[in-house]
């Protein structure tokens, strides 16, 4: 990601209208929502809810 991740900010009054389209359309891997048929996004999602779940729980024994 360093190496070759960008972010683009554009601004837009009514982002919600292309939401959808920029995300399903560019195939990006790290975008869940609207992306199902991704190649990816089976392993990201269950690598995501590991991550959670590790989080949760060191949070949860640091608590108490």
């Amino acid at each position: 990601m360093a190496e070759h991740g960008r972010v683009v900010v554009v601004p837009h009054d009514a982002a919600w209208t292309v939401e959808g389209s920029l995300i399903t359309e560019p195939h990006a891997p790290l975008n869940l929502r609207n992306n199902a048929a991704h190649a990816c996004h089976a392993e990201l999602t269950a690598l995501r809810e590991g991550a959670r779940s590790a989080a949760g729980s060191v949070a949860t024994r640091d608590a108490g």
